[in-house]
């Protein structure tokens, strides 16, 4: 005895015979599992109780009088019935039979009493696989809802990779019908000709995974909308089961403000750089009148001493001929007193003694002058280096050397330098981005001083400190100013916002210098300040190279 198989199956089955015997050993049949069995003798009378009843199987003899196997025939020419599972069941299947009832979509199964349990086995079997059905349906619908829900395109693609699903946002992302969308591939629909090959590549790539991956794999391509038009997509591929198939789920989100953004963001990085370069090259010629000041003293005096050992060598060849021609006479001539009186005369002229005397020191200040020339133009050159691409390893304490030189004319006046430098390993940096950071907090704690010098006419400080740290390097920029007043200490780093009086500064300077440290080197920008006494700059810049921080420019 064969137990109950549908104790969680509560369907009904039509019956479909103009044999009375048949319909009655088939309702036997069905009703020891509980399964409610309706007859019907003709296609007419099975296609009237299809309507408005919830059908799970159909069960056909296709011996019935007036009809046989057409009634199965007409059912499936029904659109409402495509999909019900039907079971032929007769005495004897032959291959015909069989044949036909596979061409058609049906199962079949003998009738005879020792096939009876084979025959509920067969029903039970097309129920399970009737709930699977409703199930995977059900799936697919809640899916479908799902994605009705959304702004993104979400589409289904069957084992062929044609559409099986399209949600409501593709039809708005791309003006294009449900009905004209499902059986058909996305390069048909949305996928531009230009853009088909690496959709596919990548299409087929995902597929020929064997495993199941909750990732995916997301590109970025162009799309184009029913009656033209072509936007910047990112499409996503993930992989789902329905049931026993399997589906390619395509998610399409519209990134044409995610482009614009990009775009948006890549342009002002290019102005920051341009400003960058703008900033470097106005320090420049702001320093030009003051470097032109430090080259003109020491090549005045080299002049004065070239000048003077010229005329000084031409009196010496005077003296030198007079001495000849005194010789030649002495030798020749016993007028001894008179040719040593013209002797005497042109050395008073000439001041031999004196010109003995300052030749050296004039040729040293020479020396001296064209040192000073030699200094200022390779600190200029140092500091007006082009920054290669990749960071190169600089020595930082001839970085501010270097600078300190060439903004002397910008601190002279006002305040002394003092020095602490450490012994610093060479840092992998932009050496040239850290010359203009570190001529801006020069230039910046030389105002300070000035402005506080206004007050107190007493020269200030500037300390530059240099320190090795664990894995950083430390360097402070100190002056004795007046400080930075609370009110404003939250804003200093804040573009176009300066504290000096109009026309004496941009606000630039220290937004471009925080930049430069925290953005293009990953280090640290920040400044220690109290009111009346003064203020320290500190940089901390990683000793050692390292891999960009998430959100970094790196040029």
């Amino acid at each position: 005895m064969v137990s109950n198989l549908f104790a969680h199956e509560p369907s009904a089955v039509l019956v479909v015979s103009s044999d009375e015997a048949v319909c009655r050993v088939l309702k036997e049949i069905l009703g020891v599992d509980g399964i409610d069995a309706l007859t019907a003798a003709t296609e007419q009378e099975a296609l009237e109780l299809l309507v408005g009843r919830s059908i799970s199987l159909l069960m056909l003899d296709p011996s019935s009088t007036g009809g046989g196997l057409e009634i199965l025939f007409g059912i499936r020419a029904d659109e409402r019935h495509v999909d019900l599972p039907i079971m032929v069941v007769a005495e004897a299947v032959d291959d015909d039979l069989f044949e036909a009832c596979r061409t058609l979509g049906a199962c079949c199964v003998s009738l005879t009493p020792s096939r009876h349990s084979e025959t509920r086995l067969m029903v039970a079997a097309q129920f399970r696989h009737e709930r699977h059905r409703k199930q995977d349906r059900q799936t697919l619908s809640q899916m479908t809802a799902m994605a009705g829900a959304v702004q993104d395109a979400i589409i289904l693609l069957d084992d062929t990779d044609a559409v099986a699903c399209w949600s409501g946002g593709a039809q708005d992302m791309f003006g294009c019908e449900k009905a004209a969308a499902e059986g058909r591939l996305l390069t048909q629909l949305v996928v531009p000709e230009s853009y088909c090959q690496r959709y596919n590549d990548t299409l087929a790539q995902f597929r020929s995974a064997d495993q199941m991956s909750p990732l995916g794999v997301t590109i970025e391509i162009e799309a184009h909308r029913q009656g033209g038009g072509q936007f910047p997509i990112e499409l996503s591929l993930t992989r789902t089961r329905i049931g026993e198939q399997r589906f390619t789920i395509v998610v399409i989100r519209d990134i044409s403000e995610r482009v614009h953004l990009r775009e948006e963001q890549k342009m002002r990085e290019r102005m920051e750089l341009d400003l960058r370069h703008s900033q470097k090259l106005e320090a420049v010629g702001q320093l030009a009148a003051g470097i032109a000041h430090e080259v003109n003293t020491p090549t005045q005096f080299v002049s004065d001493s070239v000048h003077f050992l010229l005329s000084s060598l031409e009196d010496q060849w005077r003296l030198i001929d007079e001495y000849g021609a005194v010789v030649r006479a002495l030798e020749s001539s016993p007028e001894h007193q008179t040719l040593l009186e013209r002797i005497r005369l042109v050395e008073e002229q000439t001041d031999l003694q004196y010109v003995r005397a300052q030749a050296g020191s004039a040729a040293e200040l020479s020396l001296e002058g064209l040192n000073r020339i030699a200094t200022i133009v390779r600190s200029m050159k140092e500091f007006a280096h082009a920054d290669e691409r990749q960071k190169q390893p600089a020595d930082i304490n001839r970085a501010l050397r270097n600078t300190l030189n060439i903004a002397k004319n910008e601190y002279k006046y006002v305040a002394d330098v003092e020095w602490d430098l450490g012994d610093l390993p060479e840092v992998p940096c932009h050496i040239g981005d850290l010359n203009q950071v570190f001529l801006n907090l020069v230039v910046n704690a030389a105002h300070a001083i000035g402005e506080k010098n206004r007050v107190t006419k007493q020269s200030g400080v500037i300390t530059i400190r240099t320190r090795p740290l664990q894995d950083t390097v430390r360097i402070e920029i100190s002056d004795t100013g007046s400080g930075i007043p609370e009110t404003v200490r939250d804003r200093i780093f804040e573009p176009f916002f300066t504290t000096k009086e109009v026309g004496k500064g941009t606000g630039q300077g220290l937004a471009i210098a925080r930049s430069l440290v925290v953005n293009k080197h990953g280090g640290k920008l920040t400044f220690d300040t109290v009111a009346g006494q003064g203020t320290t700059f500190i940089i901390e810049l990683p000793a050692a190279a390292r891999e960009p921080m998430p959100g970094e420019v790196v040029a």
